[in-house]
């Protein structure tokens, strides 16, 4: 039986999550559309990795990286969340078995009760994988400005 593990990020998996993210760029999947130097990734992931707004997490299968799960907290009970996983890896539910998992991590550790995922309309995948795992569409609000791209899906999920 294959081992599915996640552990928080830390400074050994710079390189691993700079290639995934710029791997999201060029398959279209990021609302980023250029791709970021290192340098750029450097200063981003020191400045996130023990941010307490920010959180990391590698997934595993086996002992093999196949992607990270980013939470972002706002508000005093709301976050944000991204998922991203190696191409080959998609499609098998791993994905919504790590994203039960940190839900289960953000409400226990974090007091989250409300998570948001925001998906590009032409990413009708992630769409799909986020409404299988019991996200809502709901509508643009602007409260949500300094957050969200409102030509985007957003989705909710209260847990």
């Amino acid at each position: 039986m294959k081992k599915k593990s996640i552990k928080k990020a830390t400074s050994k998996d710079i390189k691993f999550l700079f290639n995934m993210y710029n791997t999201s760029i060029i398959e279209k999947y990021s609302k980023t559309k250029n791709i970021i130097s290192y340098k750029e990734h450097k200063l981003w992931f020191v400045k996130n990795l023990n941010s307490k707004d920010n959180k990391l997490y590698i997934l595993y299968y086996n002992k093999y990286k196949i992607g990270y799960i980013r939470i972002t907290i706002f508000g005093s009970s709301s976050c944000y969340i991204s998922i991203y996983l190696k191409k080959k890896e998609r499609l098998k539910n791993l994905g919504s078995i790590y994203l039960n998992c940190i839900l289960k991590i953000a409400k226990n550790k974090f007091k989250i009760n409300k998570v948001f995922a925001e998906v590009l309309k032409k990413n009708i995948l992630s769409k799909f994988f986020f409404t299988k795992n019991q996200f809502k569409l709901i509508k643009y609000s602007k409260r949500f400005k300094s957050i969200f791209n409102r030509d985007n899906y957003i989705l909710l999920k209260k847990i």
